[in-house]
């Protein structure tokens, strides 16, 4: 037996995310459980990285709309059909074609 995998919060840093948004701003952030989304949150408040909480959020489940609202996240989320490759794919395709005008 051998123990190979773990949850626990990533230890990394957003400054450097946020240091390259400077360029290339980061327009959506892909969440794929409600424990990502508490961890993004929390690393977001312990490192003063407030533009995490203003940056549009796609979820895998309309349940974790609450969630979200409730952490501090102040955009409506955009929410896939199930948390699939493919689905998370076409919803990110269909922000995408809703929002074109506004990321050029």
């Amino acid at each position: 037996y051998a123990q190979v995998y773990r949850r626990e919060p990533p230890q990394t840093s957003l400054s450097g995310v946020q240091t390259q948004a400077i360029a290339k701003p980061i327009n959506i952030i892909t969440i794929s459980s409600g424990e990502s989304l508490h961890n993004l949150a929390e690393l977001a408040r312990q490192q003063q990285q407030a533009w995490v909480f203003s940056t549009t959020l796609l979820l895998v489940h309309p349940r974790h709309r609450a969630q979200a609202k409730q952490l501090g996240f102040k955009l409506t989320p955009q929410i896939a059909d199930n948390a699939s490759d493919e689905a998370m794919v076409a919803a990110l395709c269909h922000w995408q074609q809703q929002h074109v005008t506004s990321i050029q």
